[in-house]
């Protein structure tokens, strides 16, 4: 099961339309659509903490399948942690030498965010460069 198909079983236990979601959560409409109908394969990470505040899931269910649905602390979009996680993985990939898509990048900077946003360390440029060398 995808996301698509975790945000579309949670918006029908809600008797939901796609519309009152995005309204609700205060985004696009097309980011809904397009994480369901599969067209994106991922959202900015405020756009996913909106989704997941206004249903009340966790980001780690809705995205990754993992852990409970119930939502837990949903953390506040902080811009200054997001800066620290971008110059991490900027740098690791340009210490590494390693080429990667920008949507690959911009998955790895949400996902390094969101875990740095639930009190997890932000793995150091060395950290992420060792990760970007063994994936590549």
């Amino acid at each position: 099961m995808g996301t698509g198909d975790r945000l579309r079983r949670v918006l029908a236990t809600r008797d939901w339309t796609q519309k009152k979601a995005a309204e609700v959560a205060g985004v696009q409409h097309t980011a809904i659509n397009g994480l369901i109908s599969g067209r994106l394969k991922s959202v900015y990470v405020e756009t996913g903490l909106k989704i997941c505040k206004a249903l009340g899931i966790s980001p780690f269910y809705l995205f990754l399948g993992e852990g409970e649905e119930k939502l837990g602390d949903v953390p506040s979009y902080n811009q200054d942690l997001m800066a620290q996680v971008i110059v991490a993985v900027e740098t690791a990939i340009q210490d590494s030498g390693v080429e990667i898509a920008p949507a690959r990048k911009a998955a790895l900077i949400n996902g390094f965010y969101l875990n740095a946003s639930l009190g997890r360390d932000i793995p150091s440029s060395a950290e992420i460069r060792n990760l970007l060398q063994a994936v590549a």
